[in-house]
């Protein structure tokens, strides 16, 4: 009997060990260790350890372990600091923990020090922790640059590249401002050859500064939205229509020579919903330097068609952002403390009502320009 009793001991502890749950995500986790989901209960591995940045004092402490099946999970307690991806990094102070939400309320360490809080959950999905604490620009969009070179005409026309669109900010990511835009790259164009067109220039040579970035919209979060990029100064440009070539168009406004360099747009600013406000414009830039020289011939036989016309011209400043519902956002916030009437945080108001209505509220930025 002591021995069946052995063995069954035996078995029965084999059986609890094989059995046994993998531990949750911890400050202890490794990348490949097998971790149970708190969110569905599941087994999952761990594919990352997101850890507090370079030059923060705690610097590779893990803040937040992710695993393969896309959830993250905040590892940090109450007191400790979790950080954002901006450069340099803004900490959030874990102020609180609620449990049954799932939920922790984090704190902006700014100077001054703010007293705003928000809530973030800390067992959530990947995406959503990108979206609320993480966050990254969009680069712009640029043309290719247009190279057309024959008898029925030539156009070559180059284009800096465009500045990065900046993130949005929602909670504890801070929106970015629109990236500058690159200057134009030089263009130039020596004829080699006789060109006739109809309805069309004959020959086309620009350089155009690259789009300045759109500013970061900022939705529910401490910051204004941001300033759009400056637009990209215009290029050099030069022609020669070289000697013994001929330029000869035909068509109204279709010049023989056009020839330009103009600054790229600048963003718009970033808007604000139920937060402090909207991003500026951004800037303008002047066109560049714009040399043609005609050892050649040239006939336009239209209205409104020159022999050589050549611009250098800035492009328009960026709108400012739209500021929607910040005003309501503050009256919500400062009731909520019980802020009086008259106080900093509220204008004068008939408190004796008892209903307010509540619908969003516009002001705009003027343009820079």
């Amino acid at each position: 009997m002591l021995r069946m009793g052995l063995i069954i001991g035996m078995v029965w502890g084999m059986t609890t060990s094989l059995w046994a749950a993998d531990p949750p995500p911890s400050v202890t986790s490794t990348v490949g260790q097998l971790v149970t989901n708190p969110e569905t209960g599941m087994s999952t591995t761990v594919s990352a350890l997101i850890t507090d940045p370079a030059g923060t004092p705690t610097a590779g402490n893990t803040a937040f372990v992710r695993t393969a099946d896309g959830y993250v999970f905040l590892v940090k307690a109450v007191n400790e600091i979790v950080y954002n991806a901006d450069t340099p990094p803004l900490g959030f102070k874990i102020i609180s923990q609620d449990t049954m939400a799932k939920t922790v309320v984090l704190q902006a360490q700014t100077t001054p020090a703010s007293t705003e809080t928000a809530t973030l959950g800390y067992q959530i999905l990947y995406t959503d922790l990108q979206a609320q604490l993480l966050g990254s620009d969009t680069a712009g969009i640029t043309p290719p640059p247009v190279l057309v070179a024959g008898v029925n005409g030539v156009q070559v026309v180059n284009f800096g590249d465009s500045g990065s669109n900046g993130r949005n900010g929602a909670l504890f990511v801070r929106p970015n401002s629109g990236g500058d835009g690159d200057a134009g790259p030089a263009a130039s164009y020596t004829t080699s050859f006789n060109i006739s067109t109809t309805n069309k220039v004959g020959l086309e040579v620009g350089s155009l500064g690259g789009y300045g970035g759109k500013g970061g919209n900022s939705y529910g979060s401490f910051w204004r939205g941001r300033s759009g990029g400056d637009g990209g100064a215009g290029g050099l440009v030069s022609v020669l229509n070289d000697t013994g070539f001929q330029i000869a168009t035909t068509g109204e406004d279709m010049h023989g020579i056009f020839a330009y360099s103009r600054s790229g747009k600048a963003g718009d600013g970033g808007s604000g919903y139920a937060a402090p406000g909207g991003g500026a414009g951004g800037h303008s830039n002047n066109g560049g330097d714009v040399t043609v020289e005609n050892r050649g011939t040239i006939i336009t036989t239209g209205k409104g068609a020159f022999g050589i016309y050549a611009l250098s011209v800035s492009n328009n400043g960026g709108n400012g952002g739209d500021t929607w519902g910040h005003w309501l956002a503050t009256l919500a916030v400062a009731m909520a403390r019980g802020a009086p009437p008259g106080s900093t945080l509220l204008p004068e108001w008939p408190w004796t009502v008892a209903v307010i209505s509540m619908s969003w509220t516009r002001a705009t930025i003027p343009s820079a320009r």
